[in-house]
């Protein structure tokens, strides 16, 4: 555990190396390698009827990966306890209104990374957000699960299955296409705030995330029913 323990510290180091000097490549290089010391451990083989001994040892990928989610969950305990919201989460990311303990945050394994501070915030579903911060004019966008193939043509948001749910009450953006998330659809709905109703269960939320949420600067407008 040594020897595996120094080789993500390795591989850690180069991807940061990377992310510093703007290096696109060093820095692919190094978060690859990094993942796939301990994801291929819960690997499923692919069987080519060549004989040869099990690699996979999925007791380890699964501790691994259980580990991961708990650590996710106490940072979201950690949160509720300073009366902060989450207001989106993700594998290795959160969306708070409160500012974490410094040995929180940082560029070491297991902290995490200051992404900005944003006043306007909208998530039309997993991976799918736009964050502005209005006074800097400094914004962030999300867009994955939307098919290449897709990126220039009109859609409903219902046609990209806004978080899985199918009877979500949700306003038809005609203009929601990859190419125009920021410059139409999102500006659209910052100078022309809507209410997005929709239910879910409680029991839901830290497992899917939080969907379908308009903020305004003051935090009060947060559209989302408990049953």
């Amino acid at each position: 555990m040594e020897l595996f323990g120094k080789a993500l510290e390795v591989f850690d180091r180069i991807k940061n190396e990377g992310e510093r000097e703007g290096n696109i490549g060093k820095r692919t290089f190094g978060k690859i390698l990094h993942n796939s010391s301990y994801g291929v451990a819960a690997q499923n083989w692919l069987s080519y009827g060549l004989t040869s001994h099990n690699k996979s040892n999925l007791t380890i990928g699964i501790f691994i990966v259980s580990y991961a989610r708990m650590v996710s969950v106490n940072i979201v305990g950690k949160i509720f306890k300073m009366k902060g919201k989450v207001f989106y989460m993700d594998t290795d990311s959160f969306d708070t209104n409160v500012k974490l303990p410094e040995h929180m945050v940082g560029s070491k394994m297991g902290q995490l990374k200051y992404e900005g501070s944003f006043d306007k915030s909208i998530y039309l579903g997993r991976k799918q957000y736009y964050l502005m911060n209005t006074m800097s004019g400094v914004s962030k966008t999300g867009c994955k699960r939307i098919r290449n193939s897709l990126a220039d043509t009109e859609l409903d948001i219902p046609t990209v299955r806004v978080g899985g749910y199918r009877n979500s009450k949700i306003p038809t953006l005609k203009a929601w296409t990859r190419g125009a998330l920021e410059k139409r659809a999102i500006k659209e709905i910052l100078s022309n705030p809507q209410t997005l109703n929709y239910s879910i269960r409680t029991g839901e939320l830290l497992d899917k995330g939080l969907h379908l949420i308009v903020l305004d600067i003051d935090f009060k407008k947060v559209p989302i029913t408990n049953n």
